[in-house]
């Protein structure tokens, strides 16, 4: 299986999470429509989970395996490794 890229997959998640947040303004349109706004709830969580997911899941060191968090330099601070290699 082909190692994914932590910054890239940092990225994907931010870009995830904050898309995520925009159906909620779709709320704003349908106010009284009950099962429009529980759609666009529904749809806001799940995307925003998502990302989350994705965050915790792939945003790690590809050498060593630990948790790099908002840590984005070019080597891991845990094993000192290259992390786009």
């Amino acid at each position: 299986m082909k190692k994914r890229s932590p910054i890239k997959m940092s990225f994907l998640a931010a870009l995830l999470i904050f898309v995520g947040f925009l159906p909620l303004f779709g709320i704003l349109l349908f106010m009284d429509n009950k099962a429009m706004t529980t759609f666009f709830i529904i749809l806001s969580i799940v995307m925003v989970s998502s990302g989350l997911i994705l965050h915790f899941v792939y945003v790690r060191c590809p050498h060593c395996g630990s948790y790099l968090g908002r840590i984005m330099g070019s080597k891991c601070p845990f094993c000192g490794k290259n992390i786009e290699k």
